[in-house]
């Protein structure tokens, strides 16, 4: 199915949201927890998009990259 602008838009930005938590995982754990993950079609969307922008590792177990780190970072500024 094809996504509006707004819909790719708001897909970008709730990720970076979901980041926060990912990133606090990987740095207190070593890794995220995929457990914690809801098994949700749409959940699933969020993370293979953190891994097109190479946020997310695309191997297990599943990290926040640097790139990934920073982008959580400055969501949290906002």
């Amino acid at each position: 199915m094809a996504r509006s602008a707004g819909e790719l838009k708001f897909i970008h930005e709730y990720t970076r949201t979901l980041l926060i938590e990912w990133a606090h995982q990987t740095i207190a754990f070593g890794q995220m927890h995929k457990a914690d993950m809801p098994k949700d079609k749409m959940y699933l969307e969020y993370l293979e998009h953190a891994q097109a922008k190479k946020w997310v590792t695309k191997t297990e177990p599943l990290r926040v990259t640097s790139g990934g780190m920073t982008s959580a970072a400055g969501r949290l500024k906002a």
